[in-house]
């Protein structure tokens, strides 16, 4: 906490700026390090030495100024790690910095600030009286009355009043979560290495397998697995887990939820922080128990990234997530003039970080799919233009720099801002110059090496391995001329591929096609011609033609895929999709621009009565309830292929609820008449022809 404020005054100011930058990584520990709050807790919480108000020390009594240093620099370490607005040298810099990101309240920062200013004031007129450095008041009344006056209180009683009710004040509001005594049902557990004892506790408390829980606890004590040969943790764990247990014996099926808690322990590395971070913040048990036994996929993850969890503690974790530009401001502050490695590694943290939080929020009902959705795609977003930044600096040190420009295009689910939890990126990568044209570095390239090797090191970036794992699967096949074309085709290129080469059913892609980089000249230029190329679109004939001959090749590769398996079933999510785009084509003259999803299109297609109402709202709510069950398989298993009977009880609770169902029943009834409603529409709307 010293070096918190640290910084070199005197000899040689280089080297000591250096040796600080090295100290950075030690004192903001990106890893929530709670040991230090058992240090300041017993601080903060010491008796009052009552020795009267003769030689009371400002500084070092209850109340006093590191009363409130101490608890700003506890924060400040426990926070700093995740956000460098908290590394202030200023403890009033630092309370403001708390407040703005909530771990304090605006009360408090404002009250402590006030006492921090008067204790201060007073510490002053004490060394000016003493003409020394002291924090004492005098030790005598006589003294003390004098320096009352000198303070300009009228008397002594009025000053010992005033400075009273500020340190009672100071105590008051440097009171915190994260220094409660949470040792709530560890007062009446019984030890855990008590297989007998625990076994009658947790009968008590409703779990209807308690010998086996017993005997896993038992050999959690007994060293029996990596986490728990420290010392240190079994200590963490007997202090802990009974309050574990009393938030997981609140669940829906709790011995579930202590199955899925326990294998999430036994898949920890040794040494993990988590356990203090659970045994300063009791009440998150049950919080991670939920997601554990909801979703197998983030428990791997978090077997994997265990620091993920430090999240939950914020204040603000269950708010509603910043848009796409606000992340991208944070995500390039955050790596604002590090090396490329370094800030890929920080990219992939922030993102992975962030597409935790929200789907936490969805599976905790706080975000629904729609949210959701957007959360994942605005992700995708700012990593995405981050990174193309980055790319774009790397080519112009090692290539220098070209005129003209490069763009991003995002298709399918990012497209259409409906990624779920395990969406692939399905990205073209455009550029728009002379084909002339060549790099002004020592290595120069001409255009077309240049912007392809470009979208080469993007691609290599997104989806290559970084110590801190991959961002995303990024399929780029969505290109003009596919696997044979180059990786960054030119606008002219693009133009004439849609106008003359292309599918019926790459137009339809097409359809999805957004621009993640605006702002840039090749964007806007590829924007203008996909809306140029959609407005003129084959001819209704060609159209069914070509979505009955897809229609055809997805019947043939299904297989007998369980109920839910929407993507591989008649009628499902994938013939609603192919259906609207479809409609999309036939009916262009009523779309300016691209990356609708399919619920705006059958809106849009509705209010210019060109679908009957009954169909429009039947096909509205068939693909708001297969992606609310694509979604939430999707952010429960990974996977939508998976049958019902593979989840627990509470993920398939979850599912009937995120699907507004009450039942299994309801649901795939629902679901059967919803794909019979896609199938009548598709030969309605998109009749075969013969010998098709």
């Amino acid at each position: 906490a010293a070096f918190i404020r640290a910084r070199p005054v005197a000899g040689d100011i280089e080297m000591g700026s250096a040796f600080l930058a090295d100290l950075q990584p030690f004192i903001w520990r990106r890893t929530l390090d709670f040991t230090v709050l058992d240090d300041m807790a017993t601080m903060l919480s010491r008796p009052v030495a009552s020795p009267g108000w003769t030689g009371f020390n400002l500084k070092t009594g209850r109340g006093g100024i590191r009363n409130i240093e101490f608890f700003t620099h506890v924060l400040q370490l426990v926070g700093g790690g995740r956000s460098a607005n908290l590394r202030q040298r200023s403890t009033l810099d630092a309370l403001a910095s708390l407040a703005a990101e909530d771990w304090i309240s605006t009360t408090q920062q404002t009250t402590l600030s006030a006492h921090y200013h008067h204790l201060r004031r007073v510490e002053h007129r004490l060394q000016m009286m003493a003409d020394a450095q002291t924090h004492a008041l005098p030790r005598s009344l006589e003294d003390i009355a004098n320096f009352a006056a000198f303070l300009g209180h009228a008397d002594v009683q009025t000053f010992l009043h005033a400075l009273q009710q500020t340190l009672d004040e100071v105590c008051l509001h440097s009171a915190h979560h994260l220094f409660a005594d949470d040792a709530a049902a560890g007062d009446t557990a019984p030890p855990l290495e008590d297989e007998d004892q625990m076994r009658d506790w947790l009968t008590a408390k409703g779990f209807s397998r308690p010998d086996d829980i017993s005997s896993t606890l038992s050999g959690w004590m007994a060293g029996r697995i990596a986490t728990t040969r420290s010392e240190r943790t079994r200590t963490l764990l007997t202090r802990m887990m009974p309050d574990i247990l009393d938030q997981l014996a609140m669940a829906n099926a709790p011995d579930d939820c202590f199955a899925a808690f326990a294998g999430f322990v036994e898949g920890l590395p040794a040494s993990v922080q988590i356990f203090s971070l659970l045994d300063h913040n009791r009440q998150l048990g049950r919080l991670l128990g939920d997601i554990l036994i909801l979703s197998p996929r983030l428990a791997t993850q978090l077997r994997r990234y265990p620091m993920m969890f430090d999240q939950v503690i914020a204040s603000n974790f269950f708010s509603p997530l910043d848009d796409a530009d606000a992340f991208e401001a944070t995500i390039r502050s955050a790596i604002s003039d590090m090396p490329v490695e370094l800030a890929l590694d920080v990219i992939t943290r922030l993102t992975r970080e962030r597409r935790f939080r929200a789907e936490v929020q969805a599976l905790s009902g706080v975000a629904d799919n729609v949210a959701l959705r957007l959360a994942l795609s605005d992700t995708a977003d700012a990593a995405i233009r981050v990174i193309t930044s980055l790319a774009t600096a790397d080519m112009q040190r090692r290539h220098g720099q070209i005129t003209g420009s490069f763009a991003v295009l995002g298709l399918g689910r990012l497209g259409v801002r409906k990624m779920t939890a395990t969406s692939d990126i399905d990205l073209v990568m455009i550029w728009d110059g002379s084909s002339d044209a060549r790099s002004d570095g020592t290595r120069s390239l001409a255009a077309g090496a240049y912007f392809t090797r470009l979208a080469q090191t993007l691609v290599n970036w997104l989806g290559g391995a970084t110590g801190e794992g991959s961002l995303y699967k990024v399929d780029v096949r969505l290109r003009p001329d596919g696997e044979k074309g180059a990786l960054a085709q030119s606008c002219q290129r693009l133009q004439t591929y849609y106008n003359d080469e292309a599918w019926v059913w790459e137009k339809m892609a097409l359809a999805k096609a957004r621009c993640l980089t605006p702002h840039t000249e090749a964007g806007k230029t590829a924007m203008q011609i996909m809306v140029t190329i959609m407005a003129a679109p084959p001819d209704a004939a060609a159209i069914t033609t070509a979505l009955n001959q897809m229609l055809t090749r997805f019947r043939d590769n299904y297989t007998d895929a369980p109920a839910w398996q929407l993507r591989q079933k008649p009628g499902g999510i994938r013939e609603l999709d192919l259906l609207v785009q479809g409609l999309r084509l036939q009916h262009a003259d009523l779309f300016s621009h691209t990356a609708d999803p399919p619920e705006a299109i059958l809106d849009t297609l509705h209010a210019a009565a060109r679908l009957p109402d009954e169909l429009a709202h039947a096909l509205k709510d068939a693909a708001q309830l297969f992606e609310a069950l694509h979604q939430a398989l999707r952010l429960i298993r990974g996977t939508s292929s998976d049958s019902d009977d593979q989840l627990s009880i509470a993920a398939k609770k979850f599912v009937l609820t995120s699907c507004d169902c009450p039942d299994e029943v309801t649901l795939n009834t629902s679901l059967e008449g919803h794909r019979s409603t896609v199938m009548t529409a598709l030969d309605r709307l998109m009749p075969p022809s013969d010998g098709i």
